[in-house]
């Protein structure tokens, strides 16, 4: 999500359109779809960049490439329908027996619920209050937004600012990023569905940048730069994990089975109970508790395990 967006963002900067990067950037951006569906807000930059390519007669090698991109989207539609009957996300087709559609509406909303997404019928400084003190969101983001403020005045300070002939591409990035934040906030905001909007946002401080103000501290900068980053990297685990290590370096440690204790938890204990007839079971010792599972049979397809009752 992040390179295709600064792939692009870079291009309508230089006002330098170049079909290769579209196309590395259309791919990227396909995975990134795949990945989280949120990705969908790449199509704005990409319809924008593709009607900016239009402006000039396509190779026939290009057309070709823009037909292996829709193709692979038009599979990985097909892909989703075959899975779910849902194209994208809660988009369901109804019409079919298989459809999951309230599997995946269920499982969608309990991802924003469960992550305290903000919806529009919630007090906002209460729901500002649960949600930053949910789990590590205070320590994270409060990370995140001193971090921010240090870059923002470490260029104000050591560079000038880049010559912007196209300062209304850099509005729209910032209109970009603004909307990436909001729709974070609306679909889920925790850190880790975040790198991509807290990458872009940093982006946003340097892609303006020009050259060093001072000549003397250039050298300089390079090894410090390098020192940070790779401060940042041995911080990545927490200090504790640091001296646990040292206190034992060699241990090791068994993983341990618990299934039995999984299969006894109070959230797992309704679901057991219930008589869930006719769908596909992904757990089997749950499959194997339930009653209703005990004509469950397994076929091999295509590389894939397919669970399934046996009518009989």
């Amino acid at each position: 999500f992040f390179i295709a967006t600064i792939l692009l963002i870079n291009d309508m900067l230089d006002k330098n359109f170049i079909f290769k990067n579209f196309f590395l950037a259309s791919m990227l951006s396909l995975f990134a779809f795949q990945i989280k569906v949120v990705s969908v807000y790449l199509a704005l930059l990409l319809i924008y960049y593709f009607y900016k390519l239009t402006k000039n007669k396509f190779k026939s090698e290009e057309i070709t490439s823009v037909v292996f991109l829709i193709s692979i989207f038009f599979f990985y539609i097909l892909k989703n329908i075959a899975v779910s009957c849902c194209p994208i996300s809660q988009t369901c087709i109804s019409n079919f027996y298989w459809t999951e559609k309230y599997t995946v509406g269920n499982f969608s909303n309990a991802v924003i619920v469960g992550n305290y997404g903000y919806q529009l019928d919630y007090n906002f400084l209460t729901w500002f209050n649960n949600w930053i003190n949910h789990a590590y969101n205070f320590q994270v983001y409060s990370n995140f937004l001193i971090s921010f403020v240090l870059i923002f005045m470490f260029n104000k300070v050591f560079f000038t600012t880049r010559n912007m002939n196209q300062i209304s591409y850099l509005l729209f990035y910032k209109l970009f990023v603004v909307l990436v934040i909001t729709g974070f906030f609306f679909t889920g905001p925790t850190v880790r569905y975040g790198y991509g909007v807290f990458l872009i946002s940093i982006a946003l401080l340097t892609i303006t940048i020009g050259k060093i103000r001072f000549e003397s501290i250039s050298k300089l900068l390079t090894p410090a730069l390098l020192f940070v980053f790779i401060f940042s990297v041995l911080l990545t685990p927490r200090l504790y994990s640091y001296e646990l290590f040292l206190q034992s370096p060699i241990s090791l440690v068994r993983i341990e089975d618990n299934r039995d204790e999984h299969l006894q938890s109070i959230w797992l204990k309704d679901e057991i109970n219930n008589t869930i007839k006719g769908q596909k079971c992904y757990i089997q010792p749950t499959c194997i508790k339930n009653k209703d599972y005990k004509r469950l049979e397994t076929k091999k397809m295509l590389n894939y395990r397919v669970y399934f009752l046996n009518k009989n």
